[in-house]
């Protein structure tokens, strides 16, 4: 393995005053002829007499620090020899180091598991040690391609004493790479998102699946945006409280509001970020839209929820897609209509802005008002989206806001 210049310059450097390795995915990306985005070097010196003017940080009982220009991350060794270090790793793939003179040290024949594509522990304890582990693997597997050896379900229940943050991350790393994981570990998911588990049968004539299985082959037709797969993972999982059964027929009236309010929670417990909580709710509230809605259904919604036209069309044609496939054909008529919207969703932007009413003297209450009232107009084809056409609506029919009448 042929190192950058800086990579062997930095252990050229530690090693003048210790032991230094190169670990972990740095070589197992090599054999695999993968990019390698970042290099971890291990070494037994204490780091602060390697970079005294350097932050260090503490992670899973070791000393670490990034040289970010390098893309360089220098961590402690756990025990005293490498091999010692080694077996405090997780799988065997990751277990792989080589010195500064490129001999290899592959004590668990992680070289050999990855010529297999095999994901294997490196001790019974792996999982106990960092639970994390568990979500780990399969992030490693949608990455990779690999199968998992070992029975991580058996340690499922360990995720509820991680961070939260920790079980976020991963997750949405497994979410963009492949979705379809969720449901091959389903039982791991429902851990720390129970709202999942939702395998009841719809009886509808638009419907194969179970809820649960058409959730994620609707997530499946999404592409890899979070915001998107998210709120296709969770646009029906309020399905399971609003089931009303006629002439045999299941109908799930309101799920839509349903799904938000539990999404709401579940972005609390996962401490998702406001924007894209935001972003995603928005999306859940409105995905049941049909092709009958007036323009002004769709102008109410628009001005209402700040709508992301493609991303919510998208959302709509991945839920047909997942449906009873004799339906499909609905699917042109969707993309007729997606492009009569986004160019109604375009008119929201008038000419004329705030600072107009400014220079009126208007309060600053009321400027958002009429903005507002403008804005529906011009979507509902009442006035022309033009400076001109505005100013003169404007100057008749909010007169009596303006307190400089000149």
């Amino acid at each position: 393995m042929k190192l950058p210049e800086h990579v062997y310059k930095t252990m050229e450097y530690i090693s003048t005053k210790g032991n230094v390795y190169l670990v972990g995915g740095a070589i197992r990306n090599t054999i695999l002829n993968l990019p390698i985005s970042d290099y971890d070097l291990c070494t037994d010196v204490p780091l602060e007499q390697l970079f005294p003017d350097k932050k260090i940080m503490k992670n899973d009982n070791r000393e670490i620090i990034f040289l970010n220009d390098q893309n360089i991350e220098l961590s402690t060794m756990k025990g005293n020899t490498i091999l010692e270090d080694l077996s405090h790793r997780d799988f065997t793939m990751n277990a792989i180091a080589m010195d500064i003179n490129g001999n290899i040290i592959d004590p668990y024949q992680g070289q050999k598991d990855i010529q297999n594509k095999k994901i294997k522990t490196i001790s019974n304890e792996c999982f106990t040690q960092d639970p994390c582990r568990i979500l780990r693997a399969i992030r490693f597997s949608c990455e990779l391609d690999f199968e998992i050896v070992d029975d991580i379900t058996e340690y499922k229940d360990l995720l509820k004493t991680i961070k939260t943050e920790r079980i976020r991350e991963e997750f949405y790393k497994i979410l963009l790479l492949n979705p379809g994981k969720i449901e091959e570990y389903k039982d791991i998911f429902f851990v720390f998102l129970p709202e999942l588990n939702c395998e009841i049968v719809q009886n509808n004539p638009y419907h194969i699946y179970n809820i649960f299985k058409h959730i994620i082959e609707t997530t499946k037709h999404t592409p890899p945006v979070l915001e998107l797969r998210l709120a296709a993972l969770f646009h029906d999982i309020g399905k399971v409280k609003c089931k009303t059964t006629k002439n045999g027929i299941d109908h799930f009236y309101g799920h839509d509001k349903i799904s938000s309010q539990m999404f709401m929670k579940i972005a609390k417990r996962l401490k998702i970020d406001h924007k894209t909580t935001n972003k995603v709710n928005t999306l859940i509230l409105n995905h049941e839209f049909n092709l009958s809605f007036s323009t002004k259904a769709w102008t109410r919604r628009i001005l209402k929820y700040d709508l992301d036209i493609e991303q919510l069309f998208l959302l709509r044609k991945a839920d047909i897609s997942a449906q009873n496939p004799i339906y499909l054909n609905r699917l042109e008529d969707y993309d007729k209509k997606e492009k009569e919207i986004i160019q109604l969703a375009k008119k929201k932007n008038i000419k004329i802005k705030g600072d107009y009413f400014v220079s009126k003297d208007v309060e600053p209450k009321n400027i958002g008002k009429i903005l507002r009232e403008l804005q529906t107009k011009v979507l509902l084809g009442q006035i022309e989206n033009e400076e001109g056409a505005l100013k003169q609506y404007a100057d008749q029919r909010y007169r009596k806001y303006y307190r400089n009448n000149e």
